[in-house]
C-alpha cells in the first residue's frame, strides 16, 4: 500500500526535494544521510507512541487535537517553502 500513498511522493519528492535545493556538495549528501536517518527514527517511534497512547487516541478530543497540530505544521511548512523558494 506504500507505492500508491500519494502522501508518500508529496513528502518525498516536493518536500524534501525542494528543501534540498539549498544545499550542494557535501552538505547536500549530508541532508540525504539526515533525512534517511529521521525516517529510519520517526516510523518506528510513531508505530510505538500510538500503542502506548492507544487509549487517548480512542477519544473524539484527541483527533480534534491532533488535526489542529497537524494542520499548524503543514501550513509552517509551505510558508516555510514559498520563503526558501522565493515566492514569499
Amino acid at each position: 500500500m506504500t507505492f500508491i500513498n500519494p502522501h508518500v511522493y508529496l513528502d518525498t519528492v516536493v518536500l524534501i526535494g525542494t528543501i534540498s535545493l539549498q544545499f550542494s556538495g557535501a552538505n547536500k549528501l549530508a541532508f540525504g544521510a539526515g533525512a534517511v536517518t529521521a525516517s529510519f527514527v520517526f516510523f518506528p517511534a510513531l508505530g510505538n507512541s500510538v500503542y502506548l497512547l492507544s487509549d487517548i487516541i480512542c477519544l473524539p478530543r484527541a483527533w480534534r487535537v491532533l488535526n489542529g497540530v497537524v494542520a499548524v505544521i503543514m501550513f509552517v511548512l509551505a510558508a516555510t517553502i514559498l520563503r526558501a523558494g522565493g515566492w514569499y
